[in-house]
């Protein structure tokens, strides 16, 4: 069904704007089945032919009727649009004849749209693969970043940390951000003290889901999400979870695969990510960090213990009143671990293909809206410099794989990648 719609006039500054010059109308014709026609308020020609309501975002255009300039809708905070959209500069642009979409995916944006998002998200920033300097001044500075977190109530967490901690019955969970950034402290003292970095308390696996952490909340700050996530954070609940789930955010934005963070529903069905690789198909993401897959483990992970693991994961992603996944988008299911070995990763990733190539091989394929996992493992990768006792090459990375289901029936393509180990994600045919 068409819906039919007035274009607001734009009556404000075009600085920095990707303004349209027509010559006839309609200016965009979408060749998919329905959409919007868009129209001039002013002399009721017809502009947009059955668009996709987010086909064009944050575009000018001017009437080729009756010469006022119009807006098409803006891209909302959050917001991400499709992989592979086409972007417009911040300038004019005549166009001599009507504009034919005539698949699912292209899209067109501003220029501004591209820049505003990249900063929402921290396109173009990494820590990674840096040669580290371990000096106090570094770490109290990385350690300000999550501080922040907490604001004012920061002294008085300390203390109940300290009170807990040190009682003969300490808790079985405590806050995870309070003991990193503890321990960043006292190897910050340590590191005061010396130079030699054999004399160290040195607990790569901290050391790296601090500055994971560190790194990923100083990245996505600008973001309209950050807040709720930093409120869960400040109450000690899901603090693993947002790491990782800005990690594999900040991964997938980087392999140019625009993605949107979700905050939890009222019912608790809103998967954790969502992507689009073309407009008329979304891709949910639903993360899980087992406790089981954190470090540091007593034992390594047997394919038993790995299989157990996924299928729990799997059940509460696609099943049961609070799902996050189901039949009405693709979706797949990530699966984060923190510093575990890579024999352990490795057992893990197979268990994920044996799991899923079971429930690929029933006569009637479960879960067909299932694209597969993605399984993450956060880890530190160190080289140490033998002329320099305190200088090191450190990398607080993600390793990311891809396994697809072989019983996935949706309309994307995905298939592992080769040039990360991660994957890819397209529109039908590509």
């Amino acid at each position: 069904m068409t819906i039919q719609q007035n274009l607001p006039r734009w009556t404000t500054s075009v600085d920095r704007s990707s303004i349209i010059y027509p010559s006839k109308w309609p200016v965009w014709v979408d060749e998919h089945s329905d959409g919007v026609d868009w129209h001039c308020p002013q002399c009721n020609a017809l502009i947009g032919e059955k668009c996709h309501p987010r086909r064009i975002l944050d575009i000018l255009t001017c009437c080729p009727r009756c010469n006022i300039l119009l807006a098409f809708p803006s891209r909302l905070p959050g917001e991400c649009y499709t992989q592979g959209a086409i972007s417009l500069p911040g300038r004019g642009c005549h166009l001599d004849e009507s504009m034919y979409f005539s698949g699912k995916g292209m899209s067109i944006v501003a220029q501004s749209t591209v820049d505003a998002y990249d900063r929402e998200c921290g396109r173009g920033q990494t820590d990674s693969q840096q040669e580290l300097i371990l000096d106090s001044k570094y770490l109290l500075d990385k350690v300000k970043v999550l501080e922040n977190i907490f604001g004012t109530d920061l002294p008085s967490i300390l203390d109940r940390h300290r009170k807990a901690t040190s009682t003969r019955t300490p808790p079985k969970d405590p806050h995870r951000l309070v003991e990193l950034l503890v321990y960043v402290r006292e190897l910050s003292d340590c590191l005061s003290a010396t130079d030699d970095l054999v004399n160290v308390d040195l607990d790569l696996n901290r050391l790296s889901e601090f500055l994971l952490a560190s790194s990923m909340f100083h990245r996505w700050r600008h973001h309209p999400a950050i807040s709720d996530l930093t409120r869960k954070i400040a109450k000690g609940t899901e603090v693993r979870h947002s790491v990782m789930l800005l990690g594999l955010a900040s991964y997938i934005v980087d392999e140019v695969l625009p993605v949107e963070l979700k905050e939890a529903t009222a019912l608790g069905r809103s998967a954790d990510l969502v992507t689009r690789p073309v407009l008329h198909e979304e891709l949910l993401i639903e993360l899980k960090t087992p406790t089981a897959l954190q470090s540091p483990r007593v034992q390594s992970l047997s394919s038993g213990e790995a299989q157990k693991i996924l299928k729990k994961v799997l059940g509460a992603a696609t099943s049961g009143s609070r799902k996050q996944l189901d039949a009405a988008n693709s979706g797949m299911v990530a699966v984060g671990a923190f510093g575990i070995t890579d024999k352990d990763f490795a057992v893990l990733n197979q268990a994920a293909r044996d799991l899923l190539r079971e429930l690929g091989s029933k006569k009637e394929s479960r879960k067909p809206y299932l694209a597969g996992f993605l399984t993450v493992n956060a880890k530190a990768h160190v080289e140490f410099n033998e002329t320099k006792p305190s200088t090191l090459r450190f990398a607080s990375a993600l390793e990311v794989n891809m396994i697809p289901y072989p019983g996935y029936k949706g309309a994307l393509n995905v298939r592992p990648g080769i040039r990360t180990g991660g994957g890819i994600l397209s529109p039908p045919g590509r």
